[in-house]
Formats: structure tokens, C-alpha cells, sequence
């Protein structure tokens, strides 16, 4: 469930901001964006962040740029397409590769792992 309160969006643990630069983003693309991404990064995370997402068009281009703002680190993607929507998909799909990474960095691959051989002393 998102609710939007002064242009910004928030879902369950997380504050979505959607602007656009020399152009007006309209309710369908923000509501697109806000969802999508508040059901990726929430699947991911059970913090609260923010993300902040800006679309822009230069000649027949839309660019997406968004960064999330994750425990320790920013993380930033962008994607560039004919339309804004593919753009927001590539950006997102880039996003999400930097969140799994940054996600298997804090999971302790070793925690089910038995030593081999305890020497006592």
C-alpha cells in the first residue's frame, strides 16, 4: 500500500520520491514506479529507506535516473530509452543488481557450515 503525501510516496517501510526534470510525470508512471519499486526493494530490505527516482527527456529520449538509499551505502542506477517505461524497467533492473549484490555481502554464507576437525586443548 503506498500513500502519497506532498509528492511523495510511501509504502509500508519506505519514502519513494518521483520527480521530473523539465517535464511533468504523469499519475500512471508514478504509480508504476512507486509500486514496482516499493514490492522489489521491500523484498530485499525490512528497513526503512529512501529512493528517489527523477525522469527527464532530452529530443526523443526518456532517462531514469534513481538512487536508494540503503543501510551504509547509496546506490544508484540509470536506464535511457523511447519510452519511460522501458527506461524505468532498465534503470530498475540495474538497481536490483546492485541491491542483490550489496545483499549478499551482509549474509553470512558460512553460518550453516560445520568445521572439519575441533582440536581441543
Amino acid at each position: 500500500m503506498t500513500v502519497e503525501w506532498g509528492g511523495r510516496y510511501y509504502g509500508a517501510l519506505m519514502n519513494i520520491e518521483v520527480k521530473g526534470k523539465g517535464m511533468d510525470v504523469g499519475d500512471a508512471l508514478r504509480g508504476h514506479i512507486t509500486n514496482a519499486l516499493s514490492e522489489h526493494l521491500t523484498h530485499y530490505f525490512e528497513r526503512s529507506l529512501d529512493a528517489h527516482v527523477t525522469v527527464s527527456k532530452q529530443n526523443s529520449a526518456f532517462t531514469v535516473d534513481m538512487t536508494a538509499h540503503v543501510p551504509g551505502e547509496i546506490l544508484a542506477a540509470s536506464g535511457e530509452a523511447e519510452d519511460a517505461y522501458a527506461a524505468y524497467d532498465m534503470a530498475q533492473a540495474k538497481l536490483l543488481t546492485q541491491v542483490k549484490k550489496y545483499k549478499s555481502k551482509l549474509t553470512d554464507h558460512h553460518k550453516d557450515e560445520v568445521p572439519s576437525k575441533v582440536i581441543s586443548a
